[in-house]
């Protein structure tokens, strides 16, 4: 069961879950401001055994026109995959001769234990997706109408113990 509260910029909701020795609290907020959204996730560890953590943002974002997918701010490479390619710029395009309806799914390189600030060239402005957590891995995943980069988060939390991150999403015109 959830605990759901909302005001006009946010919503907070809240979860307390039990599977045999495991007990997490898990509490979500997201609050918008003019240009942006705050994604910002608690998690604490109140059962007596080690809990291993698993998360990662799945945004999808509809292709632009000139098949720009994101970039980074770090210098990350990218394994040779028949969907994805670089541009001279460092920015990860889309190959147009990919059969799309298949999609395709690449774990970018470099980004392990980093945080990376993404951005994203929307035809109406730019998103820069910026982490505050260290990335076990980032993919990138596309299909036929839309592509994502998904920030993966791992860790191990001992009983007792609290992890907080968030994600910080800012739109530009």
């Amino acid at each position: 069961t959830w605990e759901v509260e909302h005001g006009d910029t946010q919503l907070r909701m809240a979860t307390q879950q039990r599977l045999g020795d495991w007990s997490v609290q898990v509490e979500r907020r997201l609050v918008l401001n003019d240009r942006g959204v705050l994604s910002e996730t608690r998690v604490t560890n109140d059962g007596p055994e080690v809990l291993p953590l698993v998360w990662y943002a799945h945004p999808f974002f509809p292709w632009p026109d000139d098949g720009v997918c994101c970039s980074f701010t770090s210098d990350l490479t990218m394994p040779e995959n028949p969907g994805f390619g670089l541009d001279d710029e460092g920015q990860i395009v889309r190959k147009a001769d990919h059969d799309w309806d298949k999609g395709q799914f690449v774990k970018i390189e470099g980004c392990q234990g980093r945080d990376v600030r993404a951005q994203y060239h929307h035809p109406r402005g730019q998103i820069t997706v910026h982490n505050d957590f260290e990335l076990a891995q980032m993919p990138i995943w596309g299909n036929s109408c839309t592509v994502s980069f998904e920030p993966h988060l791992e860790k191990t939390l001992a009983s007792s113990t609290v992890f907080s991150w968030s994600l910080v999403y800012s739109f530009e015109e």
